[in-house]
């Protein structure tokens, strides 16, 4: 009978009808029985129990199949390695596969150690990330009280009561208001309440807040996948405006010249007033266009400090330009199953989930809640009757109670709950789709603007030779003024123009990496039973697992036991967060980190069925001899606008943390100067100073990369075909 239930668990009527025949009868036994007083008390619980075989809740939850083709409809386009042409000169980029690529750090593969460094410090410190990561704080101590709420709640009433007169209004004949009697009694006991969850309402309930936990921490994975896009794009735009800006000035010293030319020639007759007029209006259309490729400029680097959670103020840019990235050669064919990484759709997914668990929430409240409170307790009228066997008081109550006419107020409730899931499964597919339009309209800008890159080049190149022959002419009078000017105009504007189309062809490569969830790590499946999308796993980046040299994550090298002080850094990171972080301070400060170590606390973790979603801690800078020092730090930290604040060891804020087993069992590892880790295994005690001798290493290396000129650089960009686009700018006539 109860199975026939779970299969359709709105026919219930005529179930309930014969279990609640069967609770009469048991209730017209119980008339006949002695202590028939006590079986009345409890008859509502037994009764429950005949009905709790039929509870409604289901056992799993599906998430709907998007149809898929196994490959984008675009994919053609992208270019086979041995389709890919080398030149002398080119970066040594090698062809793979997007699922080959590591997607958690995506943006290294550009080959900028600036854009790194502030892809660390918007990690570390962008005001919308943190303000995600207390969002899901905020979520798993709600989904922690709805857990709660399955469970008994144990209470102590303690009762001092004063009664006048002592058996109620008019139990006495007042004569006098001296002769008025009353009474004291004090009370003290426990008394326990549950709410027994015989229909599955408050299992599903915390079902639903537990998916809603962990939609938390796909949205602010999906904080960090739109940062990390928006980071680089900001920052591929404001290169471009400095390659932009370089043109114009160039091109406007060199008309400069040429004006000069011509009213030397007016001044001989050579040339006529028009002419030096006609040059003269070139030479300003020019300089006009400056001030607003600097407008843009500036306001691309506004954004740009926005997203690393400063002032525009404390933000230092170089004046490198686009020769200071890298394009990849050529990337493979990229399989749809890629999406399910991207945390956009995961965080729907986990609200559909949630959805799917109201509905029983919502069906389980059209039955009546079982109550069932227990209190026992001492009373007394006087201390010294404390312990008479007469003041021991005890009482159980069974409360169920149904509902007879709401005007169908719950059944509506079902109703409703039945159409947000089914709009969450409309949503569910539109975010699905729309994934992979993102995806197939990145791979067309991507390859589309690679071809225009390339005829843009021979663009430039024949206008750069056609202005070079069109001065040599001009000299000898072979051609008019207004031909001159003509070739000028047109070298300008393919110039200007191919560093244009050079952005987006890198916009189209950003927005491929973000479309297919780079930047975040793969999240893996979500809990429960029924159906989940699984797909095929990118390679997850090593550096999300490992410990970098300088970051105490035990504790146990930093804290002794002694006292000392630390400094508080704002905000809660997670584990990659950290690493940023720790990235970040020693990027800006590296005389003032010299000797620091970065100790994380562990605030909260999100882990089931073996696999660990989302940690995130406090980060401590340690160690501090006294407070004075610890300020001063503190101090220096401020003056790049970065929130801290000083404790002491022995603080609430240092002290409160949970343990983390993970980072016990973690080996310390360095990066090398390819972001590759280097493992070192924590065996001894010489690992700290094998780490920090690695780190030296690398930070050498690195130091000696970023000090080359930025020449080394030109000739070297590779577009989507794999041809190489030297600098036109180089080749521009002296």
């Amino acid at each position: 009978m109860c199975k026939s239930m779970k299969k359709k668990p709105l026919v219930y009527g005529e179930h309930v009808l014969t279990l609640l025949q069967q609770g009469l009868v048991f209730l017209q036994h119980c008339a006949g029985m002695p202590a028939r007083a006590h079986c009345i008390v409890f008859a509502p619980v037994i009764l429950s129990i005949l009905l709790a075989g039929c509870a409604i809740k289901r056992d799993h939850y599906d998430v709907p199949v998007a149809l898929l083709s196994n490959q984008f409809q675009q994919s053609a386009l992208f270019p086979k390695a041995e389709e890919v042409p080398t030149h002398a000169g080119d970066s040594a980029v090698s062809a793979k596969s997007v699922a080959e690529t590591d997607l958690d750090e995506w943006w290294r593969s550009l080959g900028s150690a600036e854009l790194n460094a502030l892809v660390d410090q918007a990690l570390a410190n962008n005001i919308d990330l943190r303000i995600a990561m207390l969002r899901l704080s905020q979520s798993q101590a709600r989904a922690k009280q709805a857990e709660a709420d399955q469970y008994p709640v144990l209470t102590a009433p303690l009762e001092a009561r004063h009664d006048a007169p002592p058996n109620g209004v008019n139990s006495a004949t007042i004569s006098s208001p001296s002769s008025v009697k009353h009474r004291e009694y004090y009370q003290a006991g426990l008394r326990g309440d549950w709410r027994v969850d015989l229909w599955g309402e408050l299992s599903s309930m915390a079902e639903s807040s537990e998916m809603h936990l962990w939609q938390a921490t796909y949205q602010s994975d999906d904080t960090r996948r739109t940062l990390i896009a928006n980071v680089v794009s900001k920052y591929v735009e404001y290169l471009s405006f400095n390659d932009r800006i370089r043109v114009a000035r160039q091109t406007e010293t060199e008309l400069h010249g040429m004006l000069q030319a011509v009213t030397d020639r007016v001044e001989v007759g050579d040339a006529t007033v028009i002419d030096l007029e006609q040059q003269r209006s070139a030479v300003y259309v020019v300089h006009a266009t400056i001030p607003g490729l600097e407008l843009q400029r500036e306001m691309a680097a506004h954004a740009l400090a926005q997203l690393l959670g400063v002032t525009p103020s404390a933000l230092t840019l170089s004046n490198k330009g686009m020769d200071s990235l890298t394009f990849p050669g050529a990337l493979a064919s990229v399989p749809t199953s890629l999406l399910v990484r991207r945390p956009d759709i995961r965080a729907v997914e986990a609200r559909l989930l949630a959805a799917d668990a109201d509905i029983d929430v919502a069906r389980a409240r059209l039955f009546p809640p079982l109550n069932i409170t227990s209190q026992g307790s001492i009373g007394m009228v006087a201390f010294a009757q404390f312990f008479t066997p007469y003041g021991v008081i005890y009482n159980a109550l069974g409360n169920l109670t149904t509902t007879i006419f709401d005007h169908g107020k719950r059944t509506q409730d079902v109703a409703f709950a039945r159409s947000l899931h089914e709009e969450l499964v409309e949503t569910y597919l539109h975010t699905v789709y729309g994934a992979v339009r993102e995806t197939e309209d990145a791979i067309t800008s991507t390859h589309m603007n690679g071809r225009r890159l390339e005829s843009q080049k021979v663009a430039v190149e024949a206008a750069l030779r056609a202005w070079t022959a069109s001065q040599e002419s001009y000299a000898v009078g072979g051609i008019d003024f207004l031909t001159l000017i003509d070739t000028e105009r047109t070298y300008y504007r393919a110039l200007d123009e191919y560093h244009h189309i050079r952005q987006e062809h890198f916009g189209g490569l950003v927005s491929l990496y973000s479309a297919l969830g780079g930047g975040v790590p793969q999240g893996g499946i979500l809990p429960g039973d029924g159906v989940r999308p699984k797909g095929i796993s990118a390679e997850a980046s090593e550096s999300a697992a490992m410990v970098m040299p300088g970051i105490d994550w035990t504790g146990r090298n930093t804290d002794t036991g002694d006292d000392f002080w630390l400094v508080e850094l704002a905000g809660l990171q997670d584990r990659l967060g950290v690493t940023h972080a720790w990235r970040d301070l020693n990027q800006r400060f590296p005389k003032l980190m010299t000797g620091r170590v970065a100790l994380p606390r562990l605030q909260g973790k999100l882990a089931k069925e073996q696999q660990e979603r989302a940690t995130w801690y406090r980060v401590f800078i340690a160690r501090f001899p006294n407070q004075e020092e610890a300020g001063a730090f503190c101090g220096q930290l401020s003056t790049k606008q970065l929130r801290c604040n000083v404790v002491s060891s022995n603080a609430e804020e240092f002290s409160d943390f949970i343990e983390d087993e993970t980072a016990n069992n973690a080996s310390v590892a360095v990066e090398d100067n390819a972001g590759k880790p280097i493992l070192i295994k924590s065996d001894s005690s010489n690992d700290k100073v094998k780490a920090d001798a690695a780190l030296s290493e690398q930070t050498e290396k690195q130091a000696n990369v970023d000090s080359a000129p930025a020449t080394l650089n030109a000739a070297k960009t590779v577009v989507w075909t794999g041809m190489a686009t030297p600098n036109p700018i180089k080749n521009r006539p002296d």
